[in-house]
């Protein structure tokens, strides 16, 4: 995703280290845990921000003063200046709405299980911050429109996968998660709901 946003020459600069997006990524949740430790499954300083305990503005702001304080050491660090890269992409809803992309296969696949009658309500439930999932609903209406409810991190304070977060969402959608099925892209999110005892699919479509 933060390939589109980050400038050319810089990128062609790091990635001639043999560096890579993921190793990126991976560098970014390093930094991210110096900040303020490391959380359930992520930095924590990104989980305060998907669960609503801090605003993107300030989660922002906290880190770019982070790496301009590691700056005044490392002036000409091309690392450091992706990482900010990649750090405006994530707490920027503005920017992340645009680079996040609808898997329509996925989508095409539901709605015809539900018109066959296979499936009779589908929902949506993830970690997101408000901002970001109140965008993307304005943007997609029409895919936001076949969902019968959605549950995102922000509104209790919960993050996937913790037990607690599955099964406020099934309280509050009013559903059996034992007679559901869950969609997972993640695996490691998936081996959890499956430790649950829930139905899993791990999604393999694309597109």
């Amino acid at each position: 995703m933060a390939l589109k946003y980050l400038n050319k020459v810089r990128l062609m600069k790091y990635t001639a280290r043999g560096e890579n997006p993921y190793n990126l990524r991976k560098k970014l949740d390093s930094l991210l845990s110096e900040i303020e430790g490391g959380g359930l499954t992520r930095p924590s300083i990104i989980e305060k921000w998907l669960t609503g305990q801090s605003s993107s503005t300030d989660s922002l702001t906290l880190v770019k003063g982070y790496i301009d304080q590691k700056r005044l050491v490392r002036k000409n660090s091309t690392t450091l200046g992706l990482l900010m890269d990649i750090a405006k992409l994530t707490f920027t809803p503005d920017i992340l709405v645009q680079v996040l992309i609808v898997n329509n296969t996925l989508i095409r696949w539901l709605l015809e299980l539900k018109k066959a009658g296979n499936i009779t309500c589908i929902y949506l439930s993830g970690n997101m911050d408000k901002m970001t999932f109140s965008l993307l609903a304005n943007i997609h209406r029409d895919v936001f429109s076949i969902f019968d409810g959605t549950y995102m991190s922000f509104e209790d304070s919960l993050l996937k996968p913790k037990r607690e977060f599955y099964d406020r969402m099934s309280s509050k959608l009013n559903f059996n998660p034992f007679k559901t099925c869950f969609i997972e892209e993640n695996q490691s999110d998936a081996n959890v709901l499956s430790s649950y005892g829930f139905a899993v699919v791990l999604n393999k479509f694309t597109g």
